[in-house]
């Protein structure tokens, strides 16, 4: 039986903001070839869409491996976190994150991978409505600051989304149920997993200051030959956290 508590609106796990990003990316070359919203859907949605795991951007020229300093100063803990930088603009400079976990949930074995982009500056009032573009739908915030969601973090707008693919099915639209924006999903049987893998996008932007975005794709699925050795863990239902 698979047991997915549906709750009609999507909500951003509770954490605390996180810093300005310091990047000392090089010197712009030429005009980067995607925008930032851009570099989240190749390397963090289409990739872990059409390959299972995110991308690294090393063939894209416009980034760089971050220093210790800079990894320190976006908060990277572990040296299993791959971290990149790149400044898009002259007001805007970005990172990207990515990192993988790996749990024992019931009788299978759970992979978690989270892609995070960090935006620094420029204009990001229409990330909102990428990130939609990406989905196929809106997020919602109706279960922000709700007990059955996550709690709100002041100064911050914050929106969610949530799709249940089937097993290896590249169609990543946002879940809904009719009459709803988007819908928030919860997993609370690990039987899900036999059928379905779940996606999360968590968008945080700060609403003073500096403009700073955090977009963060949650990948989780059964685990693969392919995805190598990953430690792993006892869990209980895995969390938007």
């Amino acid at each position: 039986m698979i047991g997915v508590v549906l709750l009609l609106a999507i909500a951003v796990q509770a954490a605390a903001p996180e810093p300005d990003v310091t990047v000392t990316a090089r010197k712009l070359r030429t005009k980067p070839i995607r925008d930032a919203v851009g570099y989240f859907e190749r390397h963090c949605f289409d990739a872990s869409r059409l390959t299972g795991q995110p991308s690294m951007p090393r063939a894209d020229k416009d980034w760089h491996p971050l220093t210790s300093a800079e990894r320190d100063s976006i908060g990277v803990v572990g040296d299993d976190t791959l971290a990149f930088g790149a400044r898009l603009s002259d007001r805007q400079s970005a990172a990207l994150t990515l990192s993988r976990s790996a749990t024992q949930w019931g009788g299978g074995k759970l992979i978690e991978y989270r892609c995070t982009l960090i935006v620094l500056g420029g204009d990001q009032q229409r990330f909102p409505d990428r990130v939609a573009a990406i989905f196929r739908g809106p997020g919602t915030q109706k279960h922000v600051g709700d007990r059955e969601g996550v709690p709100a973090i002041a100064g911050w707008r914050q929106l969610l989304w949530a799709s249940i693919p089937a097993i290896g099915s590249a169609d990543w639209q946002v879940f809904r149920t009719r009459g709803s924006s988007g819908s928030w999903v919860r997993v609370i049987d690990p039987d899900f997993y036999r059928n379905a893998e779940y996606v999360v996008g968590d968008l945080r932007t700060r609403t003073t200051g500096t403009p700073l975005t955090s977009l963060t794709l949650i990948y989780t699925r059964r685990l693969r030959p392919a995805d190598g050795d990953v430690p792993i863990s006892a869990a209980s239902a895995p969390r938007v956290r």
